[in-house]
């Protein structure tokens, strides 16, 4: 579908919903991420061929590998939407996935038990790509007995022998809490679901569970060892295999002290060296997100073995290179102006599908947003222009609309204006 039919077939309210979202700083909605996604097409064509396709190392049942990658951009360099593209690509191919936003106090690097907590609670299946739908453990699990009990005359005994078949489980407390899910899902039980939803999303077992058998509660010490088992799970359960995005959305890590450093550290080693197994992390694609390469060269520095592991680049020229290097794009500021404008275009239509005949005519929108993405390059900080432009371009459209014009002065006011709330906000 090209791209003016699937701007046809957007409703306003959906459209009027993206541009929200872009104006806050945050990218649209999943399902609308690869429509609004420019000078992406190669890195996804790479991800398609290497790691999506049914052939590949990461999907074979022979192979059934596993990758690690840093993703790296400055705050507002589009680290988030570049994540949201290989996420919404991998729904396409069959893959559950998983966007972990990492804390310091919430859901950091160095307690593995919080993110699979995260991970339990923001697991989208790939039939349900749009974050506003149904989504976590249970949706992943609700799908599977829906699918193999579809036509079934006794849909818990089919259930019951469906999860037998898929073996055991690195924690196997977590193999038996699924078989209590799976069959209280098929008996239509969602107080006995609930129950024992709440162990396998938090890792605390009540007596009841208990009795049946869960005795392994999820905590710090094997924490890895349940993010692997569900890793597991997934392939398990017929998918292509999983997409786990850690992302440190904050302008610096997730870690503090010097102790908290060298757990981080310590974490990190452990994931690349699991992923480097083909048994530990089956059919699985662990992206991991940084604001700079300095902040976790600086945090890591007595770490040289880390280091040494994740610093090639070169993707997507190189596929294996683990790390992917969003502010090497663009560097020029032609290159940068023609971006804006290629954005431009599409954020027009958003704008378009919003409010008709009353949004300005392409002509306008087009200079306006040479306009603004010239005066982009003179305020823009770090690799911030992307966010930037977004933000000031979609502020335009409105003055246009609303005064017929916009002058270059009032589009340098804007755009500086705009400028000094990202660095004051961090948004």
């Amino acid at each position: 579908m090209d791209e003016q039919t699937r701007f046809a077939k957007l409703s306003p309210q959906v459209a009027r919903q993206a541009i929200d979202s872009l104006m806050s700083g945050e990218p649209p909605p999943i399902d609308l991420v690869d429509l609004m996604s420019v000078s992406l097409e190669r890195d996804l064509r790479t991800f398609s061929r290497e790691y999506f396709n049914e052939n590949s190392f990461i999907v074979s049942d022979e192979t059934q590998g596993s990758t690690f990658k840093i993703v790296e951009a400055y705050y507002g360099g589009g680290k988030t939407h570049y994540l949201r593209a290989v996420q919404s690509l991998a729904h396409k191919q069959g893959f559950v996935s998983a966007f972990v936003g990492l804390r310091k106090t919430e859901c950091p690097l160095t307690r593995f038990d919080k993110i699979y907590t995260s991970v339990t609670e923001s697991l989208v299946p790939p039939s349900l790509p749009d974050e506003r739908k149904q989504h976590g453990l249970s949706a992943v699990l609700q799908g599977w007995v829906s699918r193999i009990t579809e036509g079934s005359e006794d849909p818990i005994q089919t259930t019951e022998e469906q999860v037998d078949r898929i073996g055991d489980l690195p924690l196997m407390s977590i193999k038996v809490a699924v078989r209590m899910a799976a069959v209280a899902i098929a008996a239509n039980d969602p107080q006995g679901l609930e129950e024992i939803l709440v162990y396998l999303t938090s890792g605390r077992i009540s007596p009841s569970v208990r009795k049946h058998g869960v005795l392994e509660k999820i905590d710090a010490t094997n924490g890895s060892v349940a993010l692997r088992s569900l890793a597991t799970l997934v392939k398990k359960l017929g998918h292509s295999g999983l997409v786990l995005i850690l992302d440190e959305g904050d302008r610096s890590l997730s870690i503090a002290s010097t102790k908290e450093r060298k757990t981080a550290s310590n974490n990190l080693v452990q994931l690349i060296n699991e992923t480097a197994s083909a048994e530990a992390w089956p059919s699985t694609i662990l992206l991991y997100s940084i604001p700079s390469w300095q902040s976790f060269h600086d945090a890591f520095a007595d770490n040289q073995a880390l280091i040494q592991r994740v610093e090639q680049t070169g993707f997507p020229s190189i596929p294996p290179a683990p790390r992917i290097v969003l502010d090497e794009r663009e560097k020029s500021d032609e290159a940068r102006v023609e971006f804006c404008c290629a954005l431009g275009k599409r954020l027009e239509g958003l704008f378009r599908v919003v409010y008709g005949d009353d949004a300005p005519g392409s002509e306008v929108s087009e200079a306006t947003a040479v306009n603004v993405a010239q005066h982009v390059i003179e305020f823009q900080v770090e690799s911030t222009f992307r966010r930037l432009f977004v933000q000031s371009y979609l502020a335009a459209l409105y003055r246009v609309m609303d005064n017929g014009q916009l002058s270059e002065s009032d589009a340098r006011a804007l755009v500086e204006h705009r400028a000094d709330d990202i660095a004051k906000s961090g948004n």
